[in-house]
């Protein structure tokens, strides 16, 4: 479902749209609730009752073009002693809210509009103070700090029939484990594959951020991610044999060498702005280098190719930025290994000694330095480059690090230890230690390199392994497809529901749709699609 369908008559009461019965099911134990009603993507009204009093909630009446009513029901209010407590972290952004008590009043932050506004608790909280402070500024009291979990459901109105109320954990119902099967990611990969053509402009340019609460593209681009959007939309028309997809895919190709592609001598680079990256010149050229482009192309291909052969060094390691030059050596985690991906499907080509000779040397190289550097970052760079060589001379010293660098990589994933918060199950990041936030594209990238990783355990038959790295990708893809859009309930709440149909939020708690949330987990998703036999496994055990 693509938007919301259920439009409700003017002036029906919510005691016409609801049964009391399973009204008082869900509200059991409620101390207070915050309701609100969703038309047309905007919201419509609101309002507290508190304390909670069903009458007073069943005597409310529904504004013309009602589709939906929300109701948070606060349970569990605890006051905060901030000299020894601490405001919960952004994971709790939408679950919980958070209250001031005074003398006079007593002021809260929901859950629905700390979502929708991306208000972290501290900044809540001061709010909150402020207009508690200009209620009462000469008052001598002091206010109570408090927080309060919250139940959500949801209640779809539909040609004004009595419906039943459904939970909802930000907005959409929780993915259960044993959901995600094959079948699942299939569509899961359509729908990314969709939202990816659709947001191509007709004269080429991509949508790189997309905020479906205000139905706004946001500024800014990134040349690195674009260009793995156009290999996503090409690897989707391999799959698919749709030549939408390859349309979609040519017009953005034109676009960013217009805007982009740089000669310098017989060698080109793309440029953003003021910088060139090691990675936007591989990611590129992988994506010229696809079987759609590479004969239209070779030119382009040749001289970005040089390029990353300029970037290269005898000690294996690649200067990551040409321009600016004091930025060389940043991104190790990242741009290295998105040119050994790019080298190792050339040498697939080429079966060049030259190159081979350069890539082990740069295996070795980065070989030693992530030992010594771990970040879950280059992982999934290294572990596919290396695996589309194994495959061919199953190298023995590429396949142990293959499995070194994943075994390591899994203990990343977070699983019971976000139990609280479920929709959260399944997304690698470790707070305990500096590798960045959790983000959806790094969820996706991760996927792309355990699915290689597994596919190189089940050759060898490593049963322990295949099941270890099955287990973290349907995880991961548990967690894709929570916070992919597609859910009538969530949709509701967007001005404009079929733009967003698809798309992938950045966590649980930001809805912003950046486009490598898409095209990552859309790679990963069509690695599962075209090896469906061989990777069945990995959907036959609830994990």
């Amino acid at each position: 479902m693509n938007g919301t369908e259920s439009i409700v008559v003017d002036a029906l009461r919510f005691s016409e749209v609801t049964d009391r019965s399973d009204l008082e099911r869900v509200s059991k134990g409620a101390l207070f609730c915050h309701w609100i009603v969703i038309g047309d993507g905007n919201t419509l009204s609101s309002g507290w009752i508190e304390p909670w009093c069903i009458e007073r909630f069943l005597d409310m009446t529904l504004p013309s073009g009602a589709a939906q009513l929300d109701v948070y029901f606060g349970r569990e209010e605890k006051d905060l002693d901030l000299d020894n407590s601490s405001l919960p972290g952004q994971i709790a952004i939408g679950v919980r809210g958070v209250s001031i008590r005074s003398e006079r009043c007593t002021l809260r932050a929901s859950p629905f509009d700390m979502l929708k506004n991306r208000e972290g608790f501290a900044e809540a909280a001061l709010r909150l103070a402020r207009q508690t402070y200009d209620s009462s500024p000469n008052s001598t009291s002091s206010a109570t700090l408090s927080l309060f979990d919250a139940d959500l459901y949801c209640l779809p109105l539909r040609n004004a029939l009595k419906g039943r109320w459904a939970p909802s954990f930000r907005h959409k119902p929780i993915v259960r484990i044993e959901e995600v099967t094959l079948e699942r990611v299939e569509s899961l990969a359509l729908d990314l594959a969709n939202w990816l053509k659709t947001h191509v402009s007709e004269a080429g340019q991509l949508t790189y951020s997309y905020d479906p609460v205000k139905d706004a593209v946001n500024p800014g681009g990134n040349r690195i991610r674009e260009w793995m959007a156009i290999y996503a939309l090409l690897q989707a028309h391999e799959v698919y044999h749709d030549e939408s997809y390859a349309n979609a895919a040519s017009k953005a190709v034109g676009w960013q060498l217009s805007k982009h592609y740089r000669s310098h001598g017989d060698m080109a680079y793309i440029a953003e702005g003021k910088k060139v990256k090691l990675g936007a010149v591989a990611l590129a050229a992988l994506a010229l280098n696809t079987p759609q482009l590479r004969e239209k192309y070779p030119e382009y291909l040749g001289r970005l190719f040089k390029f990353t052969e300029y970037l290269w060094e005898d000690s294996g390691g690649f200067h990551t930025f040409w321009r600016p030059a004091d930025r060389d050596g940043d991104c190790q985690n990242f741009y290295p290994g998105e040119a050994l991906l790019f080298w190792a499907v050339r040498w697939l080509d080429s079966r060049d000694h030259a190159l081979w000779d350069k890539i082990y040397r740069s295996f070795e190289y980065y070989r030693s330095w992530h030992l010594n550097n771990r970040n879950p970052a280059f992982v999934p760079w290294h572990t596919q480059a290396y695996s589309l060589l194994w495959r061919e001379t199953r190298d023995e010293e590429m396949k142990s690090f293959i499995f070194e660098m994943n075994d390591w990589l899994v203990d990343v994933q977070q699983w019971e230890t976000v139990a609280r918060y479920p929709d959260a199950m399944g997304r690698f990041y470790d707070p305990t230690r500096p590798f960045g936030p959790p983000h959806s594209s790094s969820t996706g990238v991760y996927l792309e390199g355990l699915i290689d990783a597994y596919s190189v355990a089940q050759s060898l038959g490593d049963d322990m392994r295949m099941l270890r790295y099955a287990r973290a990708i349907k995880r991961g893809f548990r967690n894709v497809i929570q916070l992919q859009l597609n859910h009538s309930v969530e949709l509701s709440r967007y001005p404009n529901a079929g733009r967003a149909f698809g798309g992938v939020r950045t966590t649980e708690y930001d809805e912003t749709i950046r486009i490598d949330n898409v095209q990552h987990n859309l790679i990963a998703a069509l690695k599962i699609v075209s090896r469906k036999s061989p990777l069945s496994y990995i959907f036959s055990h609830d994990n």
